[in-house]
C-alpha cells in the first residue's frame, strides 16, 4: 500500500489544519481466532485494492497502517466524509455471501484540527481524537466530530444524530459527537433496478403473513383451554408467518441489511424499531421492512404494545 509522501512540502516538518480519519476491523481478534493467515490475506488485499485507490480518489493519503485499521488524512473534511461513506458502502459490499462471523466491517471516526507532521509519521490530538471517535461508531458507521460536522452539515446529503458530548481519553475537554446517516436518495442512485411486479408481490407477502398472524391470533383467543399466554403476546413474531425469500441478488439491498444487522448487533437479543433501524441504516422505514421481510430466517419481526414495527435478530 502507498503511505502518505512524508517529503511533500505540505507537510514535511509541517503544522496544519488537516481532516484526519481513522478505521478499524471490529472484532479483528476473533477474526484472527477463527482463521488468521486467510483473515490477514483478507485485509492486506482489502487495504490494498480498497482503502487505497478510495482514499487517493478523495484527495487523501493514508499515512499509516496497523493490522487492524488505517489512518488517513485529508484537505477537507468534506472528502473525509464522502470517502469514509464510499468506503464502508464497498466494504459492506465485500461481505456479501459470507457467514456473518467472518464479516470485515470497520468502525470509522473523523476529526478536523491541527496535526503535525515529521518525516515518517503525523501527530496530534486531531489523530487521537479521530481513533478515538472510531471507537463511538457502529459497525460499518461513521462517527465525526463538531468540527467537522460544524464544515459538513449543510454540504453533505443524509443527515446526522447527536451523541452529545463525550468526554475521549486522554483528551482535555468534552468532544461533541455525531454519527453520519447516509443519503437514501443518493445511495439508491447504485441500486439495481427492480420490476415493479416484484416489489408488489413483496408488499402482498408482507399483507399475508400480518393477517395470517392476526386470524392465529383471534382462533386461540377464543378457543376454550386455549393459550391466553399466547394470544396477549405483545411482541407477536410476524416473520413467523412470513416466507418471504431475498430478491434476486442485489449488492445493494444486501449492504443495506447488513447495515442494519451492525446496528442491532451490539445487542442482538433487544427489540428495535424498525423506524429507529432505518433511520441509521439511512434508508425509509417502508424500504428497511421491505428487506426485513425478505430476510425472514435471520430477524424476527413484530409489534410493540403501541402497533410500531420492531425487529431483532434471529435466535439462531
Amino acid at each position: 500500500m502507498s503511505a502518505m509522501d512524508p517529503g511533500s512540502p505540505k507537510l514535511a516538518g509541517s503544522r496544519r489544519l488537516a481532516a484526519v480519519l481513522a478505521a478499524d476491523i471490529k472484532g479483528y481478534s476473533a477474526l484472527m481466532g477463527i482463521d488468521e493467515d486467510g483473515t490477514v490475506a483478507r485485509v492486506t488485499r482489502q487495504f490494498e485494492t480498497l482503502a487505497d485507490p478510495t482514499v487517493w480518489q478523495h484527495g487523501g493519503r493514508i499515512f499509516k497502517t496497523m493490522g487492524d485499521g488505517f489512518l488517513a488524512i485529508f484537505d477537507s473534511p468534506l472528502d473525509a466524509t464522502r470517502c469514509a461513506l464510499a468506503f464502508q458502502e464497498a466494504a459492506a459490499e465485500e461481505n456479501i455471501g459470507l457467514p456473518a462471523e467472518r464479516w470485515l466491517q470497520y468502525r470509522i471516526g473523523i476529526n478536523l484540527g491541527d496535526i503535525i507532521a515529521t518525516a515518517d509519521d503525523v501527530y496530534g490530538d486531531s489523530v487521537n481524537i479521530a481513533a478515538r471517535l472510531q471507537t463511538l461508531a457502529e459497525p460499518g458507521g461513521i462517527c465525526i466530530s463538531g468540527s467537522v460536522h460544524d464544515q459538513i452539515r449543510n454540504k453533505l446529503g443524509g443527515g446526522f444524530l447527536s451523541l452529545g458530548e463525550e468526554r475521549l481519553k486522554n483528551i482535555v475537554g468534552p468532544v461533541r459527537v455525531f454519527r453520519v446517516l447516509p443519503d437514501a436518495s443518493v445511495l439508491a442512485q447504485s441500486k439495481l433496478i427492480r420490476p415493479r411486479w416484484v416489489a408488489a408481490a413483496a408488499v402482498l407477502l408482507l399483507l399475508a403473513g400480518a393477517a395470517g398472524w392476526w386470524v392465529w391470533a383471534s382462533l386461540v383467543a377464543h378457543e376454550p383451554g386455549g393459550s391466553r399466554e399466547a394470544a396477549s403476546l405483545s411482541i407477536p413474531p410476524i416473520s413467523s408467518g412470513l416466507q418471504a425469500q431475498p430478491i434476486a441478488a442485489d449488492p445493494h439491498r444486501e449492504a443495506i441489511f447488513q447495515r442494519m444487522v451492525a446496528v442491532m448487533s451490539d445487542n442482538r437479543f433487544s427489540w428495535r424499531t424498525v423506524e429507529r433501524v432505518a433511520l441509521e441504516a439511512g434508508v425509509t422505514e417502508a424500504e428497511a421492512h421491505d428487506i426485513l421481510a425478505a430476510h425472514a430466517r435471520d430477524v424476527t419481526l413484530g409489534k410493540s404494545k403501541d402497533g410500531k414495527l420492531i425487529v431483532r435478530l434471529a435466535d439462531h
